[in-house]
């Protein structure tokens, strides 16, 4: 699939990193810092796709100050409930789905990373802000 296509079946921002690699951006955004959502999609062969984030979206919460512990990877495991996509155990989300399917699996992935995100931002740490002086 080229990025011509993929920007027109699913009329979202596509970029070609290699070959069978691409990048699809979403306008949807992460909940706690702004960026938008981003998927990589591979093309594995004989109309078969695999999605990932790369861990990028819980990279992103952990380099503003989230702490990961093995009690709120459970809780992720437990909260991020949007078949077919999963989270890894190395904090991926990732799926596999054939071409017929990968427009609806397209948006549940987005769905997923959103879902993430609003999880990951209950637990970043709040900044303090001092008061402006008058």
């Amino acid at each position: 699939m080229t990025p011509d296509q993929v920007q027109s079946l699913l009329q979202l921002d596509c970029k070609e990193l290699g070959e069978g690699l691409l990048f699809v951006q979403s306008p949807l955004t992460l909940a706690f810092d702004g960026n938008h959502l981003g998927a990589y999609l591979q093309d594995l062969g004989s109309g078969r796709y695999r999605l990932s984030d790369n861990a990028e979206t819980l990279f992103t919460a952990m380099a503003a100050g989230m702490a990961i512990t093995s009690k709120r990877r459970k809780q992720l495991k437990v909260g991020l409930q949007v078949p077919p996509v999963e989270l890894s155990s190395q904090g991926e989300l990732f799926c596999v789905t054939d071409e017929e399917a990968l427009s609806f699996v397209l948006a549940r992935f987005f769905e997923s990373q959103t879902q993430l995100s609003c999880l990951l931002a209950e637990w970043l740490p709040i900044s303090v802000q001092e008061p402006l002086e008058t």
